[in-house]
């Protein structure tokens, strides 16, 4: 029997988890796999217009709220300079406590990306904040006919840059299940058939919803990233080789501050990474303790 989808109330603890590892049949191994959940934030989000949006609020989309003088942040192009697209902001005194990291309890965190190229600001609260915008066009409404939407598809930029529809976010405290297809995972040396039964009730987790998360695990669309934020950090040169140990250990040292799915529906803020793909914002254990937002690493995966 499939696991029934558990929509937004999925595991916010972790009795809960338990009871959804027994009823996908791997109640036997609840115990060992509960113990690689970790707790995080799912971000709902709801398209409104920018102007019911207060100044300083969290929001996807839209135009930035920045001080007086900001410099929109660009990442060198085949061509020159190309401005990031802004994603979000994230007032912290918004999340629910307690914070499954330990990031600050007061301030905003802006959001911008170009696919691997991402920046994170911080303004502490106190910082006087203007509503900016952007020099990227606003992104179309998605087409309303079947044959429209193929049209659409098949004359597509694949690379645009937009300013996104603007919406209000609220914030949601839930367990995280480690992915199925991770190192740390791999050491409960599951059978395939439990493997993947563990694999359908991680996404049962998201009933269909945008995976739209802070904290957590990551829900990659392709493999574990990160030890690709290790070298990154350090400096070196990737290597895939290495023994499991390694990855687990580079999975401990990094946090998934933001996590950022496909959503380009019409109610939605209207991005699509790649072919429906997601855009990962992580930072070092050392640089969050510091408020190094700075030395974020951002990754993006798609199909």
């Amino acid at each position: 029997m499939p696991p029934r989808a558990w929509g937004s109330t999925f595991m916010k603890n972790s009795d809960e988890f338990v009871a959804a590892l027994a009823e996908a049949g791997l109640g036997r191994m609840a115990e060992q796999i509960g113990r690689f959940a970790r707790p995080c934030c799912r971000i709902d989000r709801t398209l409104v217009p920018e102007d019911r949006i207060q100044v300083g609020a969290s929001k996807f989309g839209g135009s930035p709220d920045v001080p007086a003088g900001f410099a929109w942040p660009q990442v060198e192009g085949p061509s020159g300079p190309e401005a990031r697209e802004f994603v979000g902001q994230v007032r912290l005194a918004d999340l629910p406590v307690p914070l499954p990291e330990p990031v600050p309890r007061e301030g905003l965190l802006s959001f911008f990306t170009r696919w691997d190229e991402g920046r994170v600001f911080y303004y502490p609260d106190g910082t006087a904040l203007q509503r900016t915008t952007g020099p990227n066009p606003p992104v179309e409404a998605p087409p309303s006919g079947f044959w429209q939407r193929v049209r659409t598809g098949l004359t597509r930029n694949p690379d645009p840059r937009h300013t996104y529809r603007a919406c209000s976010m609220t914030f949601a405290p839930a367990l995280s299940p480690v992915d199925g297809g991770s190192s740390t995972f791999g050491t409960l040396d599951l059978s395939e058939p439990d493997s993947e039964a563990y694999i359908d009730l991680c996404e049962s987790v998201w009933d269909g919803a945008a995976k739209h998360q802070l904290f957590g695990h990551a829900s990659p669309v392709q493999n574990e990233m990160e030890l690709e934020c290790d070298f990154h950090r350090r400096g070196e040169k990737e290597r895939w080789d290495l023994p499991p140990e390694r990855f687990i250990a580079a999975a401990r040292d990094w946090v998934l501050l933001l996590q950022v799915d496909s959503d380009d529906g019409k109610d939605g803020p209207g991005w699509m990474w790649g072919d429906l793909g997601m855009v990962y914002f992580w930072i070092h254990r050392e640089d969050l303790a510091a408020r190094a937002f700075d030395k974020i690493v951002c990754i993006g995966q798609c199909h």
